[in-house]
């Protein structure tokens, strides 16, 4: 084996600094990367419920939610809500945060209290129950808004009133009705404020 002499020490290492200079000088530094660049880390899905009891055995209401890293939730899927006796109170179902679907509700007696779609531009019934299973309103609604002809009654069955909505206003004329089917008035709405004949 050959000896290395101090000249051809000094002559190697000059060589190897040059050679990793010249290598840096073809790979920069990698620039800062702005935080939007950055994805956001993909949000989880996860089920929730609350509880009527501490031991969590009688389920007061339960839903599902996609979760983000910064906190924020956003409803999706069916969630349902129970009364304390075990009987479904209501249903109602979410896209992504936004009402869509069947939505109904039921009185503590299981007597139904409420159904309506939502979601969509399309007009859909909606209606309302007295808690004697009597019809208490009924129309249409786009996407929750009333609108178009909507009825009331009273729990006795009699009208009670009858007008149309736009916007989920009331407009033009309505009637209405006294609990004997007497008419007692008509009024005139124009954005759902009564307006002078």
């Amino acid at each position: 084996m050959r000896e290395l002499t101090p000249s051809t020490i000094a002559l190697r290492a000059l060589v190897l600094a040059l050679g990793l200079a010249s290598c840096r000088s073809f790979h920069p530094p990698f620039p800062a990367v702005p935080d939007h660049a950055v994805p956001e880390a993909a949000p989880f899905f996860e089920r929730r419920a609350e509880f009527y009891d501490a031991e969590a055995t009688r389920k007061r209401r339960e839903w599902h939610v996609w979760v983000y890293r910064d906190g924020r939730t956003l409803r999706d899927g069916e969630e349902l809500e129970w009364w304390p006796d075990g009987r479904l109170r209501a249903r109602r179902h979410f896209d992504h945060g936004e009402p869509s679907g069947e939505w109904a509700t039921w009185f503590e007696d299981g007597t139904q209290s409420s159904e309506s779609t939502l979601g969509g531009d399309e007009l859909a019934p909606m209606r309302w129950w007295h808690p004697n299973g009597t019809l208490a309103t009924e129309g249409v609604g786009r996407n929750g808004s009333r609108e178009g002809r909507w009825r009331s009654w009273y729990a006795n069955g009699v009208h009670e009133s009858e007008g149309e909505y736009r916007d989920n206003h009331l407009e033009g004329e309505w009637i209405f009705w006294n609990d004997d089917g007497g008419e007692c008035e008509r009024v005139r709405y124009s954005r759902g404020l009564a307006v002078s004949e």
